[in-house]
């Protein structure tokens, strides 16, 4: 009885189930089994009697003849998944496979708060540079970890705004610091006139609470005020970015 030798080509794989090196025409119906291969998908048998490539090959019983497979290989892609943490970033890659080139991760930015590592996969540590390396594989998973930035001197401008001539808003205007928030919080004005009151000089003080939105507020002055030399301080209360800030460089004059 003939033999009939049975050929294969891995292509830089291998089994884990041996397939039949040989089979005769009283050999029953043989299933060969697929190779693996690491980083790759395998995409199906070539060679004998075979028009495309075919995940599944069946010899039937009774057949004859030498026979010979080629395995054919797709890289397989691997995800990256990242949890910015309340972050952004652009430019790092959703997947990758064996065949991709090294790259390094671009690093989040965060208002408020400084970049202080990646953490995930294959880092025992937090990590400010994460490089991937040609020829890795599997999925990957990368978190970004943040301190926050300590509270800083805001830059303030404060003005009087005026209609006819008479000064009726005090308007502020917090600069917003680079990688910052815009400012947010109270504020108070204090006025302080020089006045005239029964015959006598006289020391008037009131105040205005007001908010500020956006890095910034337009307080309304009290109605009413009596002639005389004011001068008018504008406290910037601060918020959790912000440091404390007083303007002192306000005064006006109202005519009796």
């Amino acid at each position: 009885m003939l033999t009939y030798q049975l050929d294969y080509d891995l292509a830089g794989g291998y089994l884990t189930a041996a397939n039949p090196a040989e089979y005769t025409i009283e050999s029953g119906e043989l299933t060969l089994s697929n190779p693996r291969r690491s980083g790759y998908v395998f995409a199906g048998w070539t060679g004998s009697e075979l028009s495309e490539p075919t995940t599944s090959v069946a010899i039937p019983a009774g057949s004859t003849g030498r026979r010979a497979y080629v395995a054919t290989w797709t890289t397989a892609d691997y995800q990256i998944t990242y949890d910015l943490a309340g972050g952004s970033v652009t430019d790092n890659p959703e997947a990758y496979s064996i065949d991709s080139p090294a790259f390094t991760l671009v690093n989040p930015t965060r208002l408020d708060h400084r970049f202080a590592g990646w953490t995930g996969t294959g880092l025992t540590r937090s990590s400010m540079e994460v490089v991937v390396e040609a020829g890795s594989r599997g999925d990957l998973a990368f978190t970004a970890t943040w301190t926050p930035l300590p509270k800083v001197s805001p830059a303030m401008r404060a003005e009087l705004a005026k209609r006819r001539k008479m000064p009726t808003h005090v308007v502020l205007t917090v600069a917003t610091a680079e990688n910052r928030s815009a400012a947010s919080g109270k504020v108070k004005v204090k006025l302080t006139g020089k006045v005239e009151k029964k015959g006598k000089r006289a020391t008037v003080r009131k105040k205005v609470k007001a908010t500020v939105t956006d890095g910034s507020s337009r307080i309304a002055l009290p109605k009413r005020l009596k002639a005389g030399r004011w001068k008018v301080v504008v406290v910037y209360q601060g918020d959790q970015h912000y440091k404390r800030a007083t303007a002192k460089n306000l005064a006006f004059t109202l005519r009796g």
